[in-house]
């Protein structure tokens, strides 16, 4: 059973990338990306210059769980973009949260996305109409969420007689990782070395070309996937953009802050659960400027970047 269900991974997996990349089509042409070359680029963004690649072709629960995640809050972009349902939003944000527990991180964000316009710009005439609105759209935002948070919290408690343990203090780890735990699941102690892994890692040393090799530990985002600074290109002027970075950034704090790091991985794996907020902002980038040559070139760099991971992968 086991050989079968690794035969079929790299199936599934790969189905689950294309879905997020066509949630992310549709999401590119609501946020006003009319030109489909645009379009285009965005899909090879975030499909082959990301980890999204690695973890797709790499297979394992972890990295379908973050395949999973992605398109989850693909969908909860595309209903805060459209018809903006509390109770689907809800919904949405429960299931990331059972996939990822950082999706945890961007509750705020679709209760602001679930109120009317008129009220996340300004206040109506009337103090208490707005603040009965927002009652009301949080109180189905929470009724959405609720069954996922009860289902974590009762499955704890069956596994681990505690409906607050999630397990990731009582694993079974080699000495170098029980050392980190012990400062804490969750510690600025981690701070350095997740920012490290994130940002500015490259690997071991290496006589030849490309002159590094993968350590398994992380590779910098400004290595792997530079074309995401297309992120700033964005009209940082609307309360919209801001809000979308900051929610990026909440969700990736936590990640920063927990004792593993992400072994094994190309890049920075964690980081995913962040990207599709960071897509959001490139694809408002690209309704305002189109994607120009030098930043293609950018996403092609990242290409090439994680094309060399995956043959990593297979020759270590």
């Amino acid at each position: 059973m086991s050989v079968t269900a690794a035969g079929w991974e790299p199936i599934v997996d790969g189905l689950l990338a294309t879905a997020g990349l066509a949630l992310l089509w549709r999401l590119a042409g609501r946020l006003g990306v009319a030109s489909l070359t645009d379009r285009t680029w965005l899909l090879v963004l975030f499909g082959f210059s990301t980890a999204t690649w690695w973890v797709t072709m790499r297979g394992g629960v972890w990295h379908t769980g973050q395949l999973v995640a992605s398109i989850l809050t693909f969908l909860g972009l595309l209903e805060a973009f459209g018809r903006r349902r509390p109770l689907v939003m809800g919904l949405l944000a429960g299931a990331a949260f059972l996939t990822r527990a950082t999706l945890l991180a961007a509750l705020p964000y679709w209760g602001w996305r679930a109120l009317p316009g008129r009220v996340r710009s300004r206040l109506p005439d009337g103090l208490s109409h707005a603040i009965r609105v927002g009652a009301r759209r949080a109180a189905w935002l929470a009724l959405g969420f609720a069954p996922a948070l009860a289902f974590a919290l009762w499955y704890n408690a069956m596994r681990f007689g505690n409906p607050l343990e999630s397990g990731y203090g009582l694993a079974a780890l080699p000495p170098f990782l029980e050392a980190r735990r012990e400062l804490g699941v969750f510690s600025l102690a981690h701070l350095p070395m997740n920012l490290e892994y994130f940002l500015w890692h490259l690997g071991r040393p290496f006589p030849d070309f490309p002159w590094f090799k993968p350590d398994g530990l992380g590779l910098s985002v400004l290595l792997t996937s530079p074309g995401l600074l297309l992120a700033v290109r964005a009209d940082w002027r609307k309360r919209e953009t801001i809000a979308l970075g900051l929610t990026a950034l909440l969700v990736l704090i936590p990640s920063l802050l927990y004792y593993g790091g992400g072994w094994w991985q190309f890049g920075y794996r964690y980081a995913l659960d962040a990207f599709p907020f960071v897509m959001a902002l490139c694809a408002m980038a690209a309704a305002r400027h189109g994607i120009g040559w030098g930043w293609r070139a950018l996403i092609l760099f990242g290409v090439a970047v994680n094309l060399y991971g995956v043959y990593w992968n297979y020759n270590p």
